[in-house]
């Protein structure tokens, strides 16, 4: 029989991220691999957090002008 070659050695996962510019990378083993998918899942909703302050200061800014006051309307002549 002729020997397999390619294709996994070793029943993992790579779990890759990218903090402060420099990109990271680490097997997980399949032991590991509900505990790993539990903290991404926890990252993600605290990503959604985030970005969901964003757009809501993002309104905020949007709706007051920089002095804090808001603008007198003209009368229509």
């Amino acid at each position: 029989m002729p020997a397999r070659r390619g294709g996994p050695k070793h029943p993992t996962r790579q779990l890759t991220v990218t903090l402060g510019g420099t990109t990271r990378s680490r097997y997980v083993r399949l032991g590991e691999l509900a505990q790993v998918r539990a903290l991404i899942a926890t990252y993600e909703e605290l990503w959604a957090i985030v970005n969901d302050l964003t757009a809501v200061n993002l309104t905020l800014l949007h709706s007051t002008p920089p002095s804090g006051r808001v603008p007198q309307r003209r009368a229509a002549r």
